[in-house]
C-alpha cells in the first residue's frame, strides 16, 4: 500500500480546499456589496438626469 504512505499530492489538495472554502465563504458578502453599490449608483445616476441640464 505505498500509495497511501506517499503524501506528495495533499499540499495541493489541502491548499485547493482552503481555497474553495474562501472563496464559498466570501461570495456571498461580495455578491450583496455588488447589489448594494450597483443600487447606490442607479441612484444617484437617477437624481443626476432629474437636475438636468440648462
Amino acid at each position: 500500500m505505498k500509495f497511501l504512505k506517499d503524501q506528495r499530492g495533499s499540499s495541493f489538495l489541502e491548499n485547493a480546499l482552503w481555497i474553495i472554502l474562501f472563496v464559498l465563504t466570501i461570495a456571498p458578502f461580495v455578491l450583496s456589496l455588488a447589489t448594494t453599490t450597483g443600487s447606490k449608483f442607479e441612484s444617484m445616476a437617477g437624481r443626476i438626469g432629474e437636475v438636468g441640464t440648462p
